[in-house]
């Protein structure tokens, strides 16, 4: 054996390394590697045990309940139990596992950073959780409707956990629970991070208590639609609440009726919220465009905004989004909805003006999942308007047709010129757009004119390097490869160069 591999750095490095083999190997390996020598054995061992999925590896070490005594441990088994425990920093409860009493003294997991409890596993006894030094807990008890109750057990858990781990920063709960449960957990005010998807168990007291107590609420995630906006505005404008809410998050994921995300927007802090995430939930007794109020009352400070939608409606479109125009500053914009949006070309353009730091864009790239019938209102020039307005882009998608002929095409002569090319001065700074990323939405079939599309598309974004189609028209074909493919026909050329040259944009 070389020298160098004794040294702890190296050996570190090339464990690191290998981490990016699959779960089986890479713990096959590390096995194989803490046998080989004492040198190698605990880094090795250190991370083979760091992460558990299930506490039966522990359980294996310690002393066999037929040789223990009455009032006696078997020193040299439980020696090595605190050995191993020892080095446990991430474990996944998903079975409820019985030991002998005359052990639950003895057992601790030191070092025992993040916890998750699934399934069986919720009622697993509390010390194998207990530790002054955990950081994560993660809770998952199901959405069963059976009246069984299996959050005893950790419900006296929560409460112990909160004397001896006081830096608890992140707490994940879902699934069907009872208040009482839910009482403990309005009791960690310190949080930065709260994951409470927990459907109906949630009380509008707890949320309001959790948006005016837990100021270092960093990032929520939370399940409301079944909570109401006037009860929420009541809730919090009250006479008895003399404080701002989620007076520090910067990151809001909601589950809620576009009324009630609106009302809760109202009271949040102008300066704070960079990212918000809406899952919107649609009921037939909504007012006309309730995205509209949504939107409108965004704080500008906001950087990251998605919208997803499954319901049968058509909810997006130009005047719904108009008062996301005063968001200057917003780098990603994803929209995942049934119905594909019905926007045109000057949509886009107006869009993409609106966002000129824009990094992530995604709008409708899919098909409509309640299978109506829409025609695809873009054009391809819509992507020289990104091309030219948001320098900075790296990942985009819109429902653009693409024409199948020359006799299809759209008029070129009438596409307007973007404001900063109002001269037609010639532009090369398309040659070093940063784009990656190109989703062109859903295709039945391969369009005729694909060969010519690609070369468009990789003049304006040469950095292109992944373009791709959710649908079964253009499966096995590489659309990259497309652009090496034969000279176009004379009409689809004519149509491509027209819209690349009136945006100033020339091949060099």
């Amino acid at each position: 054996m070389h020298s160098a591999l004794l040294i702890d750095e190296i050996l570190q490095v090339i464990l690191e390394a290998c981490a990016t083999w699959t779960e089986q190997e890479y713990r096959s390996s590390l096995c194989r590697i803490a046998r080989c020598c004492k040198t190698w054995s605990d880094p090795a061992l250190d991370r083979l045990w760091v992460r558990l999925d299930g506490i039966t590896p522990l359980v294996r070490l310690l002393p066999q309940a037929d040789v223990l005594g009455q009032d006696e441990i078997e020193g040299a088994a439980l020696a090595r139990f605190c050995a191993y425990a020892h080095r446990v920093r991430s474990i996944r409860h998903t079975d409820a596992v019985r030991i002998p009493s005359t052990l639950r003294g003895f057992l601790t997991l030191p070092r025992l950073a993040s916890i998750r409890f699934r399934d069986g596993g919720c009622q697993t006894v509390d010390f194998w959780g207990m530790s002054s030094s955990v950081r994560e807990v993660d809770i998952h008890f199901g959405f069963s409707r059976r009246r069984v109750r299996p959050d005893d057990a950790l419900t006296r858990y929560l409460k112990e956990l909160h004397d001896a781990s006081p830096n608890l920063d992140v707490l994940r709960v879902r699934g069907t629970t009872s208040a009482q449960f839910l009482r403990n957990v309005s009791v960690y005010t310190a949080l930065s991070t709260l994951d409470l998807r927990v459907g109906t168990s949630l009380s509008m007291e707890l949320f309001c208590k959790i948006a005016t107590t837990f100021a270092a609420l960093r990032e929520l995630t939370v399940d409301a639609r079944h909570l109401d906006a006037q009860e929420l505005l009541e809730g919090l404008t009250s006479p008895t609440v003399d404080t701002e809410i989620f007076i520090s998050l910067r990151d809001l994921t909601l589950q809620a009726k576009p009324a009630l995300a609106s009302a809760l927007l109202q009271l949040i802090p102008s300066c704070t919220l960079e990212t918000f995430h809406l899952d919107a939930q649609w009921t037939p007794d909504a007012p006309p465009s309730p995205l509209r109020q949504v939107f409108a009352h965004l704080p500008d400070s906001v950087r990251a905004l998605s919208l997803e939608c499954f319901d049968d409606v058509d909810i997006v479109d130009r005047a719904t989004l108009r008062p996301l125009a005063r968001l200057a500053g917003l780098r990603r914009f994803d929209v995942q909805v049934a119905v594909t949006p019905c926007l045109h070309d000057q949509d886009a353009r107006d869009l993409a003006a609106w966002w000129p730091n824009l990094e992530h864009f995604v709008v409708g790239a899919v098909e409509d999942v309640c299978g109506l019938p829409r025609d695809y209102g873009m054009t391809p020039a819509v992507y020289a308007f990104f091309a030219r307005s948001c320098p900075a882009l790296r990942s985009l998608a819109l429902p653009v047709h693409i024409p199948a002929s020359a006799e299809e095409l759209p008029d070129a002569a009438s596409l307007a010129r973007t404001p900063s090319n109002a001269n037609g001065r010639a532009c090369t700074a398309v040659r070093c757009h940063p784009l990656r990323r190109l989703d062109i939405g859903t295709r039945k079939t391969t369009p005729a004119s694909i060969a010519d599309f690609c070369n468009y598309i990789h003049t304006l974004f040469p950095s292109l390097t992944s373009l791709e189609a959710s649908d079964s028209g253009l499966q096995g074909i590489d659309l990259l490869q497309q652009v090496a493919g034969p000279k176009p026909q004379s009409g689809l050329d004519t149509y491509y160069h027209n819209i690349l040259t009136r945006h100033g944009f020339t091949e060099s």
